[in-house]
């Protein structure tokens, strides 16, 4: 499987560093279920194509282009195999960026400042008000 964007840009493919996910299908050594990490992905439409082994997107094999490149054609099917494919897209859900944590050496800073600032105010009242 390989993933492109909806520019057909590929991205990422299960070729290159196969990753059997726990609870996969195993069967003699072999991972029937892999894993295709496209990591973080912008909202928006991607394509995954579905092909034989090693017949892999020509953009996948050049490392650059798009899926109208076509493929390299080198993989066929085995005897009995077909392309009827099963895939689960799991989607996680994106951690919100956390809120700046509150200095307090600055928090303290504008408290003493207000203070001062109220300070002044009520001494210029106090003058004013023995003044007249």
């Amino acid at each position: 499987m390989s993933l492109f964007d909806a520019s057909g840009n590929f991205l990422a493919s299960t070729y290159f560093g196969i990753t059997c996910p726990a609870g996969a299908n195993t069967v003699g050594g072999n991972c029937y279920d892999v894993l295709l990490d496209g990591g973080i992905l912008a909202p928006g439409s991607y394509q995954i194509a579905i092909s034989a082994f090693e017949n892999m997107p020509f953009a996948e094999n050049l490392g650059a282009g798009t899926l109208s490149d076509g493929f390299t054609g080198l993989g066929n099917l085995a005897d009995g195999e077909n392309l009827d494919y099963a895939y689960d897209v799991i989607l996680s859900p994106v951690s919100p960026t956390p809120e700046p944590a509150y200095s307090w050496p600055g928090i303290v800073i504008l408290l003493a400042l207000l203070a001062v600032r109220l300070w002044r105010v009520a001494r210029g009242r106090c003058a004013a008000t023995a003044h007249s």
